[in-house]
């Protein structure tokens, strides 16, 4: 059956969103009021959201300090004076807004849409977007830029070394209104360390896993450049086959009687039955 048929229109085009250069620019908001600024680079369109937290985890100028453990990095996107959260958002029923103030400017109290009067948590939960490429996040936030900047707040710049000040509503009510997936209080203390745990298994997963996929992700680019690209794959048409399996006749009285009346072949060397019954 041809596409035309079908009412399709091949087209060899490729209209991507995101014509970055593989950099992305990161601007810290530190505690003391400044900013830094540090880039990635080989960051492509699919890159996820969780790789692109992993990768600043690695960086060569923050070398796995558990300060940026992914968990205790808040990333978003600048939308005029408010900041829209890159890895997840809050859902509508929560009565939070799209967009929040800087975690470092915000009033350090508890959200009402997060506690009850009496401080309690309520039992809201926010959408990840972990899963989700640098691609398709660009094209929900409708950012469409060459030059891809993302915001980042550490939990230990807004603590300011003080975690003890942190109640459970505060904890409930602010911190993961910025970093939800912290459910601990007690987890607090690990956030402050800006030195890095050089026996964290975790870490060491990371460098492996973010290396040897950078690494293929290279390779992959260099032959894209080889050759010029990849055309589009074009579909001539399209088949519809249909098996039909006949009833097996007369139905065997158990699978057990099923199975010991089975043949053993060089296609099928060896069988062994399982019983619902331990004997």
């Amino acid at each position: 059956m041809a596409l035309a048929k079908l009412g399709m229109e091949y087209v060899n085009e490729q209209t991507g969103f995101y014509t970055g250069n593989g950099i992305v620019r990161f601007i810290e908001h530190l505690g003391d009021g400044t900013k830094a600024e540090f880039t990635l680079e080989n960051v492509f369109p699919f890159t996820s959201i969780a790789d692109i937290k992993r990768m600043i985890w690695i960086h060569e100028e923050v070398q796995g300090a558990v300060s940026y453990t992914p968990k205790f990095v808040f990333m978003a996107y600048q939308k005029g004076e408010l900041y829209s959260p890159v890895e997840f958002y809050w859902p509508k029923n929560t009565g939070l807004p799209e967009a929040f103030e800087d975690p470092l400017v915000a009033e350090f109290v508890p959200n009402p849409n997060l506690v009850d009067a009496e401080g309690n948590r309520r039992t809201f939960s926010p959408h990840l977007n972990l899963s989700l490429t640098l691609e398709d996040s660009l094209r929900s936030n409708a950012i469409n830029i060459n030059e891809v900047v993302i915001h980042i707040w550490r939990l230990n710049q807004i603590l300011q070394e003080d975690p003890s000040q942190v109640t459970a509503s505060l904890f409930a009510g602010f911190i993961r209104l910025y970093f939800p997936l912290l459910d601990d209080i007690e987890i607090l203390d690990d956030a402050m360390s800006n030195e890095a745990d050089e026996a964290s298994e975790s870490y060491a997963a990371c460098q492996v896993y973010v290396g040897d996929r950078q690494q293929q992700l290279m390779h992959l680019q260099t032959i894209f450049k080889e050759h010029n690209g990849l055309n589009l794959i074009s579909c001539r048409s399209i088949e519809s086959l249909h098996v039909k399996i006949p009833k097996i006749l007369p139905l065997p009285e158990s699978l057990e009687i099923l199975f010991f009346e089975l043949k053993l072949s060089t296609a099928l060397p060896y069988l062994r039955y399982f019983s619902v019954t331990p004997d």
